[in-house]
């Protein structure tokens, strides 16, 4: 969601099954660290969550709010911190669905 400038941490934004929570992960963490530090600043195990595409297709508590394919993939890459990779010369047309790289 965004970058601390202090710290350099990341605020993630974690749907679960019962709510949505913000937490502070630092910059490069695994999946590991993340549902590692999930745990630490919710205080419950996380030893059964997994992580999926972000965000998932229908969004966890509302049942409404669908996320389209093209949504889903700005904010993944805003999270992988790669976005700026998809406003570079030529990456439109490589990024196309029945390109290599766009699948």
């Amino acid at each position: 969601i965004g970058r601390s400038k202090t710290s350099g941490n990341k605020q993630v934004a974690c749907h679960l099954p019962d709510a949505k929570y913000l937490i502070e992960d630092p910059p490069k963490a695994t999946v590991n660290d993340l549902l590692k530090n999930l745990e630490d600043q919710l205080r419950l195990p996380c030893d059964a969550y997994k992580v999926y595409r972000v965000p998932p297709p229908v969004a966890f508590g509302s049942g409404r709010l669908i996320y389209p394919e093209e949504r889903r993939d700005q904010i993944a890459a805003d999270v992988l911190g790669i976005s700026f990779l998809a406003k570079l010369p030529g990456a439109e047309e490589n990024l196309q669905p029945h390109t290599k790289s766009g699948q």
